[in-house]
């Protein structure tokens, strides 16, 4: 009876010892899962803020580069205005033809110009919406990697629990 008894409270030892390293990996576990998950909402955070700062500055840029163009092409229309007044100022009726002229090419070259502001717009805001898909490209492949990283654990810890299990049920066995 002895024997028994001591085999018990052996095999209940063994049990008990078996019980606090299950809880143990568990806890284990849960606190590796919480940190991934913490360093995930740090990420995920820091990319959305650096994906606003850079939409903020590529819009800050995008208005002072159309507001320096709108001034620079005020500053020539001004400026061609100013020369073309001057030259039909002095100009003779020979000479109002050549302004004439003149002036036809000045319009041709302001259109260009806008033109050219259109274009350049266009190419910066392109710009703008690529760097943002970039940003949100970046953000979307860290999500994946960590989501990956949350599943191996996962199966990882369905795997020791399945384990654990054998082992008792070849403890309860002996």
């Amino acid at each position: 009876m002895v024997d028994y008894n001591e085999n018990l409270s052996k095999s209940f030892d063994i049990m008990e010892k078996a019980m606090e390293n299950s809880w143990e990996m568990w806890k284990k576990g849960l606190s590796s899962i919480t940190a991934i998950q913490e360093q995930f909402e740090t990420m995920a955070k820091q990319q959305l803020d650096q994906n606003r700062a850079a939409r903020d500055e590529f819009f800050r840029m995008e208005g002072d580069m159309e507001t320096q163009i709108r001034s620079n092409q005020e500053r020539l229309q001004n400026m061609v205005e100013d020369a073309v007044s001057k030259a039909l100022a002095g100009a003779d009726k020979t000479n109002k033809d050549l302004a004439t002229a003149l002036t036809a090419q000045v319009e041709a070259l302001m259109a260009q110009v806008k033109q050219n502001q259109d274009q350049t717009q266009r190419m910066l805001k392109e710009t703008v919406l690529n760097s943002y898909l970039q940003g949100e490209k970046n953000q979307y492949n860290a999500i994946v990697t960590l989501t990956d990283q949350v599943e191996d654990l996962s199966k990882k810890m369905i795997n020791m629990s399945g384990q654990l299990q054998k082992m008792y049920r070849e403890t309860d066995d002996k």
